[in-house]
């Protein structure tokens, strides 16, 4: 970011010295040294909107003190553009988002040129679920700064979102970041390895969510049920802090390295010391995410799998893990820069939580009336979702529908999505918002107050999904459009376990299967009270079976890359 343009006014030569000091000790990079020579100035020159500006900057960490000194600075100063900025960016963080984008606006109107008030924007308005003004920004940004790399891949983020997103259009975006990341990166030197009949399988995944996160639901199972008779295990994790799970899975490898703040080039070389023949990365563009190791080829084969609804864009990756529901054979090849490795009748493999309780009975016994639910992120609430869950509360006299977000967001976003459904006639109270639970537990006893969970579209549940299920509650899901994978999930998950008539072809039948599961309390009942049992004799619970698949898949994935050379 660029100096500020408003001038720092220190009142005498005193607090000139202070000024002077703080930013000596900055300059060399000590922050312990620098901030009470700050504090010191602020409390000597306490108009100087500047220097309440740096000191915000400095302790930034302490965020009611920091949103504290920046409301100061733009009260002393409201033209000061970097201020209104750093408040807008701080107060997203915190989860104030009326106030934050009320101060990127301000920064915006500040500094229309500016690509990073932009940027800013963008992402708070993609946190809201206010997903074309979102793509709207971003586009914005890009005209500003072409090359912004930030941008390009948030960008990416919010296509998945958008239902104006076309699977042409999506692909070319990932195929256009794909291109830039392996631009100018050479592949690290190798020497080819002859393998000896019989030897064991290297495989190498590499990942920031090796740890409690929704790509762990699936990747423990998976690494748990390998055969140590035929592969071995390496995994490579971006995880600073590793947590209960983190230990879980490098309990079942045979090497860990902690990737944080390696270079790629590092890793790379890492990587190749291991022998690694199959290197499977499980983020895509996600946050936290590899790629740049990829594109420097460090293993014979490599592939990308869990993590990233889409393609990688790249030429680096040579197969993507999916199966025939979410990209049938045909149209979706065409739309990914990698081989589709179809693990049928499901990709994924789930892990129902062991922590989680037996589920409840369907609440509409008790209750009289049915109430629909959804613990998506509220990103994923389209415009489309809120017309057609409106729909079905319509449908359904006297029914309900409770929302809660996978993540956290404020009274500002709630009120707007309550906002929404009112546009569409549904009457107050009827819809329901529950803030993000805090325990675990909590989260899983909320099921217990939904009889049938809606998934949303374009982008679908996933672990929400498995997880509705886990609990009891059916889910009602739409098939979307070929070559958008994100829109087919949950019905694969849903087919995978036998319950193909909760899968939609069209909005209306969406409607119509949510309509009649509500009106039928003995097949309520009925699901609820072996779901378990279903998804336990399921693909979708069959580990062995899963990780078996891939093993064959990368074994073949090894021939086809041989034969290619």
């Amino acid at each position: 970011m660029n100096p500020p343009r408003i001038a720092p006014r220190p009142p005498g030569p005193r607090e000139a010295k202070l000024l002077m000091e703080a930013a000596d000790a900055l300059r060399r990079g000590d922050t312990t040294a620098a901030e009470p020579k700050l504090r010191a100035y602020c409390a000597q020159a306490p108009s100087d909107p500047v220097g309440l500006y740096n000191l915000a900057k400095l302790i930034r960490r302490e965020a009611d003190e920091a949103t504290a000194l920046l409301e100061r600075a733009v009260a002393l100063e409201p033209r000061f553009y970097e201020a209104w900025l750093n408040l807008g960016t701080l107060l997203t963080d915190r989860v104030r988002f009326g106030e934050a984008e009320r101060a990127l606006r301000a920064a915006v109107r500040l500094q229309a040129g500016s690509a990073n008030a932009a940027f800013n924007l963008a992402i708070l308005l993609h946190k809201m679920g206010r997903i074309d003004r979102a793509l709207a920004e971003i586009d914005r940004c890009l005209t500003l700064a072409p090359d912004m790399i930030e941008a390009q891949r948030e960008r990416l983020n919010i296509l998945l979102y958008a239902e104006g997103s076309t699977p042409r259009s999506i692909f070319d975006a990932h195929r256009a970041i794909g291109q830039r990341i392996e631009s100018g990166v050479t592949p690290i030197p190798r020497s080819p390895r002859p393998r000896q009949s019989g030897e064991r399988l290297r495989i190498g995944y590499i990942s920031p969510d090796l740890r409690s996160h929704a790509v762990s639901h699936f990747f423990a199972p998976i690494i748990a049920a390998h055969s140590r008779d035929a592969v071995e295990v390496f995994c490579y994790a971006e995880v600073p802090v590793e947590d209960e799970v983190s230990r879980f899975i490098r309990g079942h490898a045979q090497g860990w390295f902690t990737t944080c703040g390696i270079s790629d080039d590092d890793v790379a070389r890492r990587i190749v010391a291991d022998r690694i023949d199959v290197l499977v990365d499980l983020a895509g563009h996600s946050n936290g995410n590899r790629l740049g190791v990829l594109a420097r080829r460090p293993a014979t084969v490599q592939g990308t799998w869990i993590g990233y609804p889409a393609t990688t864009g790249t030429d680096c990756v040579d197969f993507r893990v999916s199966d025939a529901v979410t990209d049938p054979p045909g149209l979706s090849d065409a739309l990914h820069s990698e081989r589709l490795l179809r693990l049928d009748p499901v990709f994924l493999c789930y892990a129902g939580p062991s922590d989680a309780p037996e589920p409840d009975p369907s609440p509409c016994m008790a209750a009289g009336r049915i109430t629909f639910g959804s613990f998506n992120n509220i990103m994923k609430l389209s415009p489309s979702v809120v017309a057609t869950w409106s729909r079905i509360l319509a449908a359904v006299p006297g029914s309900r529908l409770l929302l809660k977000s996978s993540s956290t967001i404020d009274q500002t976003a709630t009120d707007e999505l309550l906002a929404r459904f009112a546009a569409h006639d549904v009457e107050p109270g009827r819809v329901q918002c529950m803030p993000k639970s805090r325990m675990l537990a909590d989260h899983y006893r909320l099921y217990g107050q939904i009889d049938i969970a809606l998934d949303p579209f374009p982008y679908n549940g996933t672990t929400t999904t498995c997880e509705a299920m886990w609990m009891g509650a059916p889910v009602v899901a739409l098939e979307g459009v070929i070559g958008r994978h994100a829109a087919r999930v949950s019905a694969s998950l849903l087919r995978s376990v036998g319950l193909n008539d909760l899968v939609a072809a069209t909005l209306d039948e969406y409607v119509e299967i949510a309509a009649r599961l509500a009106a039928d309390h003995g097949t309520l009942t009925r699901l609820r009270s072996g779901m378990r049992a279903r998804l336990r004799s399921s693909p979708l619970m069959d580990a062995r079976a899963t990780a078996l698949a891939l093993e064959n898949g990368y074994r073949e994935a090894m021939r086809a890359r041989s034969a290619d050379q």
